[in-house]
């Protein structure tokens, strides 16, 4: 295989002043797939398919969500909004047109609000393990122990969630030793 680059990682000024983190991976000169990480996960969750992605011919854009490693916190905003300004700044500094879409996990809910919000700039949209609506106890008690707890904490202190995930957002960083459930 030639040459593959080394991925790239960034911080976006936005007009309102706060940072948001994004990383490129694969083909620099590839069609744009726009990545939408996993809920306990950042912009480099991809990073292991950057080779391939490059032998591929795709440039994956993987932004963090507001609060999210290198990305500041927005306190107000809502996952549409996330995706009209966040994503549409960084589309644009990038000079990026059209696009793909992919999400997995938690990402996927976040995949599917590009596409309703920008659907006419997205070709193709793929969701990957997406992550249930956890707005009823059916849909909570789907999911493993770990994950049924980090939503349960979420909820009821946030503040402890945010502290807990803090150490799964920067790759590898991941537990080293998984849940059994």
């Amino acid at each position: 295989m030639p040459d593959v680059p080394l991925p790239t990682h960034h911080v976006h000024r936005m007009d309102d002043g706060r940072m948001v983190g994004y990383a490129l991976y694969g083909d620099p000169d590839g069609f744009p797939v726009l990545n939408c990480h996993g809920g306990l996960l950042s912009r480099n969750d991809v990073a292991p398919v950057h080779a391939d992605a490059c032998r591929l011919g795709a440039r994956i854009i993987s932004i963090d969500r507001p609060g999210v490693a290198l990305s500041d916190r927005n306190p107000e905003h809502a996952m549409c909004d996330w995706v009209s300004d966040d994503v549409t700044s960084v589309l644009a500094e990038l000079k990026v047109g059209r696009c793909s879409v992919m999400g997995w996990s938690l990402g996927g809910q976040y995949a599917v609000a590009v596409a309703h919000v920008l659907s006419d700039r997205v070709a193709r949209v793929a969701v990957l393990a997406g992550c249930p609506p956890l707005d009823h106890p059916s849909r909570l008690a789907e999911l493993n122990g770990m994950d049924r707890r980090f939503a349960a904490l979420s909820t009821t202190r946030p503040r402890a969630a945010r502290t807990a995930s803090a150490s799964c957002t920067e790759w590898p960083a991941l537990p080293r030793r998984w849940p059994r459930d």
